[in-house]
């Protein structure tokens, strides 16, 4: 016994054997399987999209709280971005990207830079890290002080007790120290007193 279904209802007619007497149920049948493989296929991860593309992480250290970085990012196609802090550049076409970076001004002070890599070559789908180190900071406070004062005229102790001869030159040293390393040369004023009577005064140059 054979079964057919009505000529425009679109279903084949199958005969006792299995089969198809009718090939439009296996045209629609290959045309479905095609419609669902092309909604299915396809990159999961867009070059522009979150997590897709090439990534470039930037750690930028050294700089006083609230100071921005000065970095320069180009690459391919026109590609151009500014990196003011840490921070990571994501959706990159893959190549190879120029860093560039200029020193900061911030708390009156110069901060100067140095870049891990001057260019980077990054894969699409990879991450490639760059470090930019600030060097610098406010000048320290120099406090001067005078540590010791000479007056000689053929010898004298540390102490000053070598009594003076009236009438006579005498050779006059006064110590200045730091109280950090600098390179200053500051000149001393010297006021001399008989007993609490201001008599004259000096004005030292520093000996370079």
């Amino acid at each position: 016994m054979t079964l057919h279904s009505p000529a425009d209802s679109g279903l084949a007619a199958i005969s006792p054997a299995g089969q198809a007497q009718h090939p439009r149920w296996s045209r629609l049948a290959a045309t479905t399987v095609v419609a669902l493989l092309a909604a299915c296929g396809g990159d999961s991860k867009s070059p522009s999209g979150p997590g897709g593309g090439a990534h470039l992480s930037f750690t930028v250290s050294g700089l006083p709280a609230g100071a921005a970085a000065r970095v320069n990012v180009t690459g391919p196609g026109g590609y151009a971005a500014q990196v003011t802090r840490s921070t990571t550049l994501d959706g990159l076409v893959g190549g190879t990207y120029m860093i560039g970076a200029q020193y900061v001004t911030a708390q009156s002070q110069t901060w100067n830079v140095s870049v891990s890599a001057a260019s980077v070559a990054v894969a699409t789908g990879d991450t490639a890290a760059v470090s930019v180190t600030y060097t610098g900071g406010p000048a320290p406070t120099t406090n001067l002080r005078v540590s010791g004062v000479q007056l000689i005229q053929s010898t004298q102790r540390p102490d000053g007790t070598v009594p003076m001869i009236a009438g006579r030159d005498a050779l006059l040293r006064v110590f200045v120290t730091a109280s950090v390393a600098n390179s200053l040369q500051p000149g001393i004023r010297v006021r001399l007193y008989q007993g609490a009577v201001p008599v004259d005064s000096l004005d030292v140059a520093a000996q370079g």
